[in-house]
């Protein structure tokens, strides 16, 4: 009976250490944080919105990621109306993909921002009287972690809201 039951203690312990790996390996490297000048709004006033896209390394591990492709390109841009759910994907940049090859090393817990604007026509082409837009915001690319070359996505978002400075209504 001892036997046994130090038998199922250890098939039991063995299978809570592969579940704890397999959740670590699901975890995601990066995470993404949109910053504006409010926490989790940006309040539009008819000026374009200054953002930072910010690079969070939320693994255990040193990972390396090509940050000066990302800064130029931009990131992945979908502004959603919340009023009738319509959809815009703004164009990222042209850039050398020889940038792919130029990594940075972000230590665990560290990050990396990326600049971005979103102008006066990307934000008034809903053409509503009260501007609420979820803006949503993803990168995909490759990073090295580990010592593996492994692909990535990571995204974020953000409510941008305000008035129209286009529309009287």
């Amino acid at each position: 009976m001892r036997n046994f039951i130090i038998g199922i203690l250890v098939v039991f312990l063995a299978s809570c250490a592969t579940a704890h790996e397999v959740k670590i390996l699901e975890t995601k490297p990066i995470r993404i944080d949109i910053l504006c000048e409010k926490p989790q709004m940006c309040e539009y006033n008819g000026k374009d919105i200054y953002l930072t896209i910010r690079l969070i390394n939320t693994s255990a591990n040193t990972i390396e990621l090509p940050i000066s492709f990302l800064r130029k390109s931009g990131p992945i841009i979908e502004l959603v109306d919340n009023k009738t759910g319509r959809t815009s994907s703004l164009r990222r940049n042209l850039v050398d993909r020889g940038l792919l090859n130029e990594l940075k090393t972000i230590q665990p817990g560290q990050h990396e921002n990326i600049d971005w604007v979103i102008s006066i026509d990307e934000i008034e082409q809903f053409q509503q009287h009260e501007i609420d837009i979820t803006l949503r915001a993803s990168i995909s690319t490759s990073i090295v972690a580990n010592h593996n070359k492994e692909n990535v996505k990571a995204d974020g978002m953000i409510k941008i809201s305000g008035k129209s400075i286009n529309k009287t209504n």
